[in-house]
């Protein structure tokens, strides 16, 4: 049995404002899947839409806006 390419995502924790250190993660994740046979890039494949709160963040005062993280909370605020 043969099994397809895996792709890898990377699912944003917000809109837009990333820190330097999350975009060196996802070129991180992208040259460890370019270098790898059988994975797909997939980093951009998820685009967050609308923003949520961070629970570790939140507790701080500085959590940002939307909602708190729910089950199926991805897919009501990305575009996948």
């Amino acid at each position: 049995m043969r099994k397809n390419n895996l792709i890898v995502c990377v699912v944003p924790r917000a809109k837009e404002n990333y820190r330097p250190n999350q975009l060196y993660f996802k070129r991180t994740v992208r040259r460890v899947v370019e270098k790898l046979e059988g994975l797909v890039d997939g980093t951009d494949y998820t685009i967050r839409k609308i923003n949520t709160k961070t629970t570790h963040r939140a507790r701080a005062v500085f959590g940002g806006d939307g909602d708190m993280p729910y089950p199926g909370i991805t897919v009501n605020t990305c575009d996948i």
